[in-house]
């Protein structure tokens, strides 16, 4: 395993960590703890959201659109408390924020940024697309029940 890898507890989780690890190109490993920080894709690929995850308590979450697809696609938040999304438009042109799961829509300019407010969510999935580029722009908001969270909003 290389210098600095992490391995959670479970069976085989060390050794599917530390081949996953081993198979990366030289400084990709940089770019997987950041994203595993933030919650966004590295290298571009596909966000996963772990069955067992448990969502972080945060102020704001953050989307961003980049060449018409969101960023990260899975986003884990915590069911039962109302929540903070900004969308980010990296994109040079518009894109329309809209979700029927939870009965938002909004346009978010080219370079410019937008606040939802969302919630609270029951535990599940909660889709949500762009409806100038509804191929590639496509999301999923998962709420998952935080353990002992005393402080729902």
């Amino acid at each position: 395993m290389r210098k600095g890898a992490r391995c959670t507890p479970g069976v085989g989780a060390c050794v599917l960590v530390a081949a996953a690890l081993l198979m990366l190109p030289q400084g990709a490993e940089a770019d997987v703890q950041r994203a595993e920080a933030d919650q966004r894709p590295a290298s571009g690929d596909s966000a996963v959201v772990v069955a067992d995850a448990v969502p972080e308590i945060k102020d704001v979450y953050v989307i961003q659109i980049r060449d018409h697809r969101f960023h990260p696609e899975r986003l884990l938040v915590p069911a039962g408390r109302k929540i903070k999304l900004r969308v980010e438009n990296l994109d040079a042109t518009p894109e329309e924020f809209e979700s029927y799961d939870f009965n938002r829509e909004k346009i978010v300019k080219g370079g410019g940024k937008i606040t939802v407010y969302v919630g609270p969510l029951k535990p599940g999935e909660y889709t949500f697309f762009g409806e100038f580029h509804p191929e590639t722009a496509q999301g999923v908001l998962v709420a998952k029940t935080v353990p002992d969270d005393k402080n729902k909003k």
